[in-house]
């Protein structure tokens, strides 16, 4: 990647910049996609996807729902163990008519390379533990990819649910979620939110252009 990055997540409301609905790379998180519709994004150029999708949990199911027939550029599978080639969610996308141009599975060994390339720079120490949210992989794919900045939308510590469904969703992945912030903002990473409370909660700078007088 070059230049700036939107890192878009599923939280409700989120502020998403006017200069990024042209010209620049959109990096979504699973069904994020959708809040982008009305904003005249059709398909994003890349998508981080998780692979459970066949889980048999209704957010699950209303993922699959409202991404028939949805498309992404470049679509980035994070696997499980028990299913390595990500067969069961490239069938059930298949299924629904979701389709993409590249696609990219991602193993153990290339997610702790992009999660040490970031947190721990200049390091031979590879992290396995992390289990972030999608819209921080997807954050920290956008850095590891060579992102100059990466403005931040859809992400949340203080609501639950998603931007594009009436369901509850719940987060479960804010510990995480807060470590990997804590330590883009002391290493100093150009990672910016693009809305004022979750620049409060993290501590990072907000988007330049969102930024007052």
């Amino acid at each position: 990647m070059h230049g700036d990055v939107l890192a878009f997540a599923s939280a409700p409301d989120p502020v998403v910049p006017s200069e990024f609905l042209e010209g620049r790379t959109i990096v979504t998180a699973n069904a994020a996609q959708l809040s982008l519709e009305p904003l005249g994004v059709e398909a994003p150029h890349i998508t981080c996807m998780r692979s459970t999708m066949g889980d048999g949990q209704a957010t699950s199911a209303d993922k699959l729902k409202r991404l028939a027939g949805r498309k992404t550029g470049h679509l980035v599978l994070f696997p499980r163990r028990a299913d390595p080639g990500c067969e069961v969610q490239l069938s059930l996308l298949s299924e629904i008519g979701y389709t993409y141009d590249e696609l990219t599975i991602l193993h153990r060994l290339d997610i702790s390379t992009i999660y040490n390339s970031v947190l721990n720079p200049g390091r031979i120490l590879l992290h396995r533990t992390y289990e972030p949210s999608m819209g921080l992989r997807a954050i920290l794919l956008a850095l590891a990819a060579g992102a100059t900045r990466v403005a931040v939308a859809g992400v949340s510590f203080r609501s639950g649910g998603a931007s594009y469904t009436s369901m509850n969703y719940k987060r479960i992945h804010v510990d995480a979620d807060q470590e990997i912030f804590a330590r883009l903002r002391k290493l100093g990473a150009p990672v910016f939110p693009t809305d004022r409370a979750l620049s409060v909660d993290t501590g990072l700078p907000l988007w330049p252009s969102d930024q007052p007088g």
